[in-house]
Protein backbone atom coordinates (compact mmCIF):
# COMPACT_ATOMS: atom_id res chain seq x y z
CA UNK A 1 0.00 0.00 0.00
CA UNK A 2 2.92 2.31 1.14
CA UNK A 3 4.53 1.70 -2.52
CA UNK A 4 1.36 2.37 -4.61
CA UNK A 5 1.10 6.06 -2.55
CA UNK A 6 4.76 6.36 -3.35
CA UNK A 7 4.35 5.48 -7.23
CA UNK A 8 1.01 7.51 -6.94
CA UNK A 9 2.53 10.71 -5.47
CA UNK A 10 5.90 10.66 -8.00
CA UNK A 11 3.88 10.12 -10.75
CA UNK A 12 1.49 13.23 -9.68
CA UNK A 13 4.51 14.97 -8.87
CA UNK A 14 6.47 14.77 -12.83
CA UNK A 15 2.77 15.59 -14.05
CA UNK A 16 3.01 19.11 -12.18
CA UNK A 17 6.21 19.72 -13.16
CA UNK A 18 5.83 18.41 -16.18
CA UNK A 19 2.33 20.55 -16.70
CA UNK A 20 4.16 24.12 -15.23
CA UNK A 21 7.32 23.56 -17.46
CA UNK A 22 4.81 23.62 -20.70
CA UNK A 23 3.05 26.17 -19.31
CA UNK A 24 6.10 28.49 -18.81
CA UNK A 25 7.56 27.65 -22.65
CA UNK A 26 4.63 29.22 -23.98
CA UNK A 27 4.67 32.82 -22.51
CA UNK A 28 7.97 33.84 -24.55
CA UNK A 29 8.65 37.65 -23.19
CA UNK A 30 10.58 40.02 -25.68
CA UNK A 31 12.77 43.41 -24.58
CA UNK A 32 12.43 46.17 -27.71
CA UNK A 33 16.02 46.84 -28.07
CA UNK A 34 15.01 50.99 -27.62
CA UNK A 35 18.44 52.32 -28.51
CA UNK A 36 17.79 50.29 -32.36
CA UNK A 37 14.11 50.59 -32.42
CA UNK A 38 12.43 52.78 -34.79
CA UNK A 39 8.84 53.76 -36.59
CA UNK A 40 9.67 55.76 -39.73
CA UNK A 41 6.93 57.37 -41.53
CA UNK A 42 6.34 59.32 -45.11
CA UNK A 43 3.33 60.95 -46.15
CA UNK A 44 2.57 63.44 -49.02
CA UNK A 45 3.17 67.30 -48.40
CA UNK A 46 3.39 70.66 -50.49
CA UNK A 47 3.74 68.17 -53.62
CA UNK A 48 6.70 66.10 -52.14
CA UNK A 49 7.23 63.07 -49.97
CA UNK A 50 7.95 64.57 -46.61
CA UNK A 51 9.89 61.44 -44.48
CA UNK A 52 11.00 61.14 -41.10
CA UNK A 53 10.78 59.16 -38.14
CA UNK A 54 10.00 57.94 -34.31
CA UNK A 55 12.48 56.86 -31.89
CA UNK A 56 13.08 55.55 -28.34
CA UNK A 57 10.26 52.99 -28.98
CA UNK A 58 9.27 50.90 -25.48
CA UNK A 59 7.23 48.11 -24.35
CA UNK A 60 6.12 45.18 -23.56
CA UNK A 61 5.99 42.14 -25.72
CA UNK A 62 4.79 38.29 -25.09
CA UNK A 63 4.67 36.84 -28.27
CA UNK A 64 4.80 32.76 -29.26
CA UNK A 65 3.46 31.82 -32.51
CA UNK A 66 2.12 28.71 -30.92
CA UNK A 67 0.04 30.33 -28.66
CA UNK A 68 -1.46 33.84 -30.57
CA UNK A 69 -4.39 33.65 -28.09
CA UNK A 70 -2.06 34.22 -25.13
CA UNK A 71 0.58 37.02 -27.45
CA UNK A 72 -0.28 40.58 -26.99
CA UNK A 73 2.17 43.65 -28.15
CA UNK A 74 1.84 46.57 -26.22
CA UNK A 75 4.54 49.75 -27.48
CA UNK A 76 4.64 53.54 -26.93
CA UNK A 77 6.63 55.87 -28.94
CA UNK A 78 7.99 59.16 -27.64
CA UNK A 79 6.57 62.21 -30.14
CA UNK A 80 9.45 64.26 -29.12
CA UNK A 81 12.00 61.91 -30.80
CA UNK A 82 10.33 62.98 -34.27
CA UNK A 83 12.87 63.85 -37.05
CA UNK A 84 12.42 64.68 -40.52
CA UNK A 85 16.05 65.69 -40.16
CA UNK A 86 15.03 69.10 -40.72
CA UNK A 87 14.92 70.76 -37.29
CA UNK A 88 12.25 74.04 -37.72
CA UNK A 89 10.07 71.23 -39.17
CA UNK A 90 10.36 68.68 -36.22
CA UNK A 91 9.90 71.52 -34.39
CA UNK A 92 6.62 72.37 -36.07
CA UNK A 93 5.81 68.83 -36.10
CA UNK A 94 5.95 68.40 -32.24
CA UNK A 95 3.78 72.01 -31.59
CA UNK A 96 0.27 72.41 -30.83
CA UNK A 97 -0.33 72.36 -34.67
CA UNK A 98 0.45 68.76 -34.91
CA UNK A 99 1.63 66.70 -32.25
CA UNK A 100 1.41 68.77 -29.05
CA UNK A 101 4.40 66.62 -28.01
CA UNK A 102 4.30 69.02 -24.78
CA UNK A 103 0.52 67.70 -24.08
CA UNK A 104 0.60 64.33 -25.75
CA UNK A 105 4.21 62.97 -25.28
CA UNK A 106 3.43 59.52 -26.23
CA UNK A 107 1.87 57.28 -29.19
CA UNK A 108 0.49 54.06 -27.90
CA UNK A 109 -0.31 51.07 -29.50
CA UNK A 110 -2.06 47.88 -27.77
CA UNK A 111 -2.82 44.94 -29.25
CA UNK A 112 -6.33 42.93 -28.90
CA UNK A 113 -5.22 40.24 -30.99
CA UNK A 114 -2.60 38.78 -33.02
CA UNK A 115 -3.98 36.55 -35.74
CA UNK A 116 -1.75 34.10 -38.22
CA UNK A 117 -1.55 35.36 -42.37
CA UNK A 118 -0.20 33.99 -44.89
CA UNK A 119 2.54 36.28 -44.92
CA UNK A 120 3.69 36.32 -41.20
CA UNK A 121 0.76 38.17 -38.40
CA UNK A 122 -1.75 40.63 -38.35
CA UNK A 123 -2.31 42.31 -34.62
CA UNK A 124 -5.59 44.25 -34.32
CA UNK A 125 -5.47 47.24 -32.09
CA UNK A 126 -5.60 50.51 -30.24
CA UNK A 127 -3.48 53.16 -31.44
CA UNK A 128 -3.80 56.36 -29.13
CA UNK A 129 -2.49 59.51 -30.95
CA UNK A 130 -3.30 62.78 -28.92
CA UNK A 131 -6.06 60.80 -26.93
CA UNK A 132 -7.74 59.68 -29.44
CA UNK A 133 -8.14 56.14 -30.14
CA UNK A 134 -8.99 54.23 -33.39
CA UNK A 135 -8.50 50.33 -33.84
CA UNK A 136 -5.88 49.35 -36.56
CA UNK A 137 -4.08 46.22 -38.11
CA UNK A 138 -0.93 46.37 -38.12
CA UNK A 139 0.50 43.46 -40.77
CA UNK A 140 3.89 42.13 -39.58
CA UNK A 141 6.09 39.21 -39.82
CA UNK A 142 8.69 38.13 -37.39
CA UNK A 143 12.28 37.05 -37.51
CA UNK A 144 13.10 34.52 -34.65
CA UNK A 145 17.02 34.16 -34.12
CA UNK A 146 16.20 32.26 -31.15
CA UNK A 147 17.32 34.65 -28.33
CA UNK A 148 16.96 37.19 -30.50
CA UNK A 149 14.35 38.50 -33.12
CA UNK A 150 13.30 41.10 -35.02
CA UNK A 151 9.08 42.44 -35.44
CA UNK A 152 8.87 44.40 -38.92
CA UNK A 153 5.46 45.78 -39.99
CA UNK A 154 3.89 48.50 -42.23
CA UNK A 155 0.34 49.68 -42.15
CA UNK A 156 -1.69 53.52 -42.56
CA UNK A 157 -3.52 55.64 -40.80
CA UNK A 158 -5.33 58.67 -41.61
CA UNK A 159 -3.39 61.71 -39.80
CA UNK A 160 -7.09 64.07 -39.45
CA UNK A 161 -8.43 61.57 -38.01
CA UNK A 162 -6.05 61.58 -34.96
CA UNK A 163 -5.67 65.67 -34.93
CA UNK A 164 -2.87 65.44 -36.31
CA UNK A 165 -2.54 68.63 -38.11
CA UNK A 166 -5.46 70.67 -39.83
CA UNK A 167 -7.44 68.38 -42.53
CA UNK A 168 -5.86 70.12 -46.26
CA UNK A 169 -3.14 72.69 -45.90
CA UNK A 170 -1.74 70.92 -49.05
CA UNK A 171 -0.44 68.07 -46.55
CA UNK A 172 -1.84 64.36 -47.57
CA UNK A 173 -4.08 62.42 -44.96
CA UNK A 174 -2.82 59.05 -45.90
CA UNK A 175 0.29 58.19 -43.49
CA UNK A 176 2.59 55.13 -44.61
CA UNK A 177 4.67 53.80 -41.34
CA UNK A 178 6.84 51.17 -41.05
CA UNK A 179 8.27 49.75 -37.73
CA UNK A 180 11.24 47.97 -36.96
CA UNK A 181 11.73 46.34 -34.14
CA UNK A 182 14.70 44.34 -32.81
CA UNK A 183 14.10 42.36 -29.70
CA UNK A 184 15.63 40.18 -27.38
CA UNK A 185 14.17 37.22 -25.32
CA UNK A 186 13.78 38.01 -21.44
Amino acid sequence: MKMKKVILFTGTAILVIAGAAFTMQKIINWKIDSSTAQVKFSLSAHEQETKGSFKNVKGEIEFNKNDLAASFLNCTIDVTTISTEIENRDQHLRSADFFNADKFPVITFKSKKIEQTTTGYTAVGDLTIKEITKEVSVPFTFDDAKKNGDFKGMFTINRSAFGVGEPGNDIGDVITLWVDMPVEKL
